[in-house]
């Protein structure tokens, strides 16, 4: 058939054979997308909630044959606004409850009152330019970075992407940079204590103890810590409602105790 021929053809065949061809068209434009999975809630049951003291027990029961396990906090909060600060804190509990002690660096010009200040306070490793390439080498391996105002240019240039993301960048917001006599101090807070972090969720996760603790101590670093929390979660909603900001606990939904091998319980009041 020839191609006028062919053209013939589909005029005298009338609008039909043209509209099947478009209407096949327009349904597979219109396809329907298949719709996303829901994200499934967590389900609690707070009958199944434990008196911190019983949990401890439970726990320990449970992992008896790993004697240096740790007993970690997870407390669910509302602080988990897109764009919004984390909630996050720094506390030193009466029983230490790390496995592996901190090794402090702090930057400072040499010989200067702030170096001898943090070396006297405990500081591990003290000093300026001459660290930079044995930290980026992996010589040496801080858990912790304090500065003097006068070094954190030199320490922004050269270290910001290599401790940034590990969380170890100083930041006077945060505690980590001072001078003199304040810089001992801040190397005196810094030794044994604990930096926290909520997550996107708003979820909090720290250690509060060890398997080889005894009850009272894993207890006593339990309330402390759940004290720090509610403060930190008040200075967090200073722009709330006074009866918000009396309420110390709004910002809190749930508390759990866990240990590294066991099973996670829910605490009864502690919210």
């Amino acid at each position: 058939m020839s191609l006028s021929a062919a053209r013939l053809s589909l005029r005298h065949a009338g609008p039909s054979a043209r509209a099947l061809s478009t209407t096949a068209r327009v349904f597979a434009a219109q396809k329907p997308k298949p719709k996303a999975k829901a994200a499934k809630a967590v389900q609690t049951n707070p009958e199944d909630a434990l008196p911190l003291d019983e949990a401890i027990r439970v726990l320990r029961a449970l992992e008896i044959a790993s004697p240096h396990s740790a007993f970690n906090m997870e407390v669910a909060t509302k602080h988990n606004k897109p764009n919004a600060p984390p909630l996050r804190g720094r506390i030193s509990l009466p029983h230490d409850p790390r496995r592996v002690a901190d090794t402090i660096v702090v930057f400072a010009e040499a010989d200067s009152p702030a170096a001898n200040a943090a070396r006297e306070a405990g500081a591990h490793i003290v000093g300026g330019q001459d660290l930079f390439p044995k930290i980026l080498g992996g010589e040496i391996v801080p858990t912790k970075c304090l500065a003097t105002a006068g070094m954190m240019p030199l320490v922004s240039a050269s270290l910001a992407r290599f401790l940034g993301p590990k969380g170890l960048m100083p930041n006077m917001k945060r505690g980590t940079v001072g001078e003199g006599v304040e810089l001992g101090r801040l190397v005196e807070e810094a030794g044994g204590s604990i930096e926290w972090k909520a997550n996107k969720l708003g979820t909090v996760k720290a250690p509060v103890g060890r398997m080889t603790f005894a009850a009272a101590d894993i207890t006593q670093n339990v309330r402390l810590f759940m004290d720090h929390i509610r403060d930190q979660s008040v200075k967090l909603s200073n722009s709330e409602s006074a009866l918000a900001r009396v309420n110390k606990a709004g910002k809190l939904t749930r508390v759990r105790i866990e240990t590294t091998q066991g099973p996670s319980i829910e605490i009864k009041d502690m919210i």
